[in-house]
């Protein structure tokens, strides 16, 4: 029998590959729940004279947008400005197509107002753990997996691929989260985006429109802890 359960579609942060969402996605599909994951162009990339990085991961987010649209880190840049009102549910209905977007779930995710980027909110510049010239996050084992097993570790920060520096300071020019339900997962124990940094986005950005819950992982819950991811997106409709 078909499942019944809405395709999750997950967006990935800055630095980081498929290979970094197998494990919540096995763990999703175990739980029938069936899952996308588009490659996004701006990452692998080390010099490109293309200014429009923001508009084309947006572009490959929207041509898979799914039912429950799940984002890290920058992807909660990306997917807030791919989502647009009219890849929602009810708007496909009243066109008479099939499907669409019900809920975005943020993870440890920047929530950007329009005309602000990554740069300008944390700084204006980047922070000095992300070195301009080659867009680099030092000391990822801290910062990316530090609740993981060294092994685990090792292995992820070798997946970790280049990205633009122009990806940090590309402004947005939309808010998803203002058109439909959205879901914040506070990771308490975040060293690359704090929690008083994920608490103040949502609080001055989201306007009350988001749910929050919160749990004690680092910057990556989708690897050390999926199933409180999977347990997030159980809950939406609770």
């Amino acid at each position: 029998m078909a499942t019944t359960k809405p395709t999750v579609l997950f967006v990935r942060g800055s630095w980081h590959c498929p290979q970094h969402f197998d494990r919540v996605r096995s763990v999703f599909e175990a739980a029938d729940y069936p899952t996308e994951y588009p490659t996004q162009v701006s990452t692998g990339v080390k010099t490109s004279d293309n200014d429009a990085w923001l508009s084309s991961d947006a572009k490959v987010v929207k041509e898979t947008a799914s039912k429950l649209v799940v984002m890290h880190s920058y992807g909660g840049v990306i997917g807030s400005e791919a989502i647009h009102e009219g890849l929602g549910k009810k708007a496909r209905e009243a066109k008479g197509e099939k499907s669409g977007v019900t809920d975005l779930v943020y993870l440890s995710a920047f929530v950007l107002p329009e005309d602000q980027s990554l740069a300008s909110t944390l700084g204006p510049q980047l922070p000095p753990h992300i070195t301009l010239k080659t867009c680099w996050m030092e000391g990822p084992e801290e910062r990316f997996f530090n609740d993981l097993f060294d092994a685990d570790k090792k292995r992820y920060i070798r997946l970790l691929a280049p990205v633009l520096t122009k990806t940090q300071f590309t402004q947005t020019t939309y808010s998803a989260y203002k058109y439909f339900p959205s879901t914040y997962l506070y990771s308490t124990n975040d060293q690359a985006l704090p929690l008083q940094v994920q608490q103040m986005m949502v609080q001055m950005n989201g306007n009350g429109a988001f749910k929050t819950v919160e749990c004690r992982a680092g910057h990556s819950p989708y690897l050390s802890q999926p199933a409180t991811v999977l347990k997030v997106v159980e809950g939406l409709k609770a």
